[in-house]
């Protein structure tokens, strides 16, 4: 099963932190999972993320991209 999540973000707003939350929130999936419903969740998630100024031309994540490269069209 593959599904995504789009997530838009204002060019310069910080887009490391952005992909800081939503990689540790599929992380927790299982512990909150247990934690809500009292039932072992036994499933692996597993995340990428790409960034790009539209779905066509995306490119890995990756920590050393930067508000700046991307404004300027490196990305």
């Amino acid at each position: 099963v593959h599904d995504s999540v789009d997530i838009d973000v204002d060019v310069c707003y910080n887009i490391g932190r952005v992909a800081e939350i939503v990689t540790q929130s599929i992380k927790d999936v299982p512990t909150n999972f247990e934690r809500l419903f009292d039932v072992k969740f036994d499933l692996p998630l597993n995340s990428e993320l790409t960034i790009g100024p539209d779905l066509q031309n995306q490119q890995p994540m990756s920590s050393a991209t930067t508000c700046r490269a991307f404004s300027k069209g490196a990305i």
